[in-house]
């Protein structure tokens, strides 16, 4: 009785702590960066990215997509802004768009991480959901060497109650693999 009691209480600690940083993040700060990083997909993400790429708070931009998912319109909106920064044919130096071999986080954290050892990058600020910045940081912060600088903002994500909810849940679930993921690979 006392193992399941300890049991309960643990799993409630875990559930209130991760879903306190899930629904209130520690923010993140706009400052320079030697890149700033889109995940994907997203309907404000790549706005938001591009936005402080343009504003020059980073000197390069790296984007995340899936050009595959283009054609289903997950990313409807972005369609535009990612033909006009033409990932298709990446023939600007200084952004950057790659789609990850492993479809989560994790497997952009791994991409990003090639671009950093390449591009010599000490500084990213990673862009994303408000819902999702708790465990990017995470998973970026552990995956990236330690000498780079992270910081992720959220881009502006406004959800009905009942898609909170499910982030929420599905938030909690993801932190537990984001810690396997990140320990053993």
């Amino acid at each position: 009785m006392l193992i399941v009691l300890f049991l309960t209480a643990s799993l409630f600690i875990w559930v209130a702590l991760v879903t306190s940083k899930v629904l209130a993040p520690t923010p993140g700060t706009e400052r320079h960066a030697d890149a700033v990083i889109s995940l994907a997909p997203g309907d404000s993400r790549l706005p938001t990215a591009f936005h402080l790429y343009s504003a020059g708070e980073a000197d390069e931009l790296a984007i995340s997509w899936f050009p595959s998912r283009l054609s289903y319109g997950i990313v409807k909106p972005e369609w535009a802004l990612l033909e006009d920064l033409n990932c298709r044919n990446a023939t600007r130096d200084d952004i950057h768009c790659f789609t990850p071999e492993i479809d989560s986080t994790y497997g952009e954290a791994l991409s990003v991480k090639k671009l950093v050892e390449e591009r010599g990058w000490e500084s990213i600020t990673v862009v994303t959901n408000r819902y999702h910045v708790f465990r990017s940081k995470f998973i970026f912060e552990h995956v990236l060497p330690s000498t780079v600088d992270v910081e992720v903002i959220a881009s502006p994500t406004d959800l009905p109650v009942i898609d909170w909810l499910r982030h929420v849940i599905y938030e909690n679930a993801a932190f537990v693999k984001a810690i396997f993921e990140t320990s053993f690979g």
